[in-house]
């Protein structure tokens, strides 16, 4: 079983400590992750083909013109799903992580010692009555997704070293 996660990017330098973020990632096994930069004016774009560059299990895309997220998350979605074959697709929006009080290395530290749990993601849907979803509705929140009881832990544990 393989899990894609998006993470949108734009304009988030200061907030990318590629080295962290290059650490967990190595070890996410059936995790593939899609960067997405929106447009960053920074140096985001540079540090996001750093960590592409050190990691196999990641891809980058670069959008050229500033987007919603709706047309970030449409973007790395159609990379993901046209060139691997993935059971589940979530994103991370490096905004939506900030207006929480945390930061994407944080979130990303939380998936790799979480990751048996996002990987027990398949099983928990398959209970689930049988929905019918388009390519873009079945993309799931990450963060959303670990602020679920499943993970209240260990997001309740960096809220509290955070302050």
């Amino acid at each position: 079983m393989k899990i894609g996660i998006i993470v949108i990017f734009r304009n988030n330098v200061d907030e990318i400590d590629v080295e962290a973020i290059s650490k967990n990632l190595r070890f996410l096994g059936d995790v593939v992750v899609c960067l997405v930069d929106n447009k960053s004016t920074d140096g985001t774009l540079k540090k996001l083909k750093e960590i592409r560059d050190n990691l196999k299990n990641v891809e980058l895309i670069e959008i050229k013109k500033k987007s919603s997220l709706e047309t970030s998350k449409r973007a790395g979605a159609r990379f993901m799903y046209s060139n691997y074959n993935l059971d589940h697709l979530g994103f991370i929006d490096s905004d939506s992580v900030n207006s929480e009080n945390l930061n994407v290395n944080e979130v990303i530290s939380v998936v790799f010692n979480s990751k048996d749990v996002i990987l027990a993601l398949k099983k928990e849907l398959k209970q689930q009555p049988a929905k019918r979803y388009t390519l873009f509705k079945s993309i799931f929140s990450v963060l959303d997704f670990l602020k679920q009881n499943h993970l209240k832990t260990s997001f309740d544990n960096i809220l509290l070293s955070a302050s």
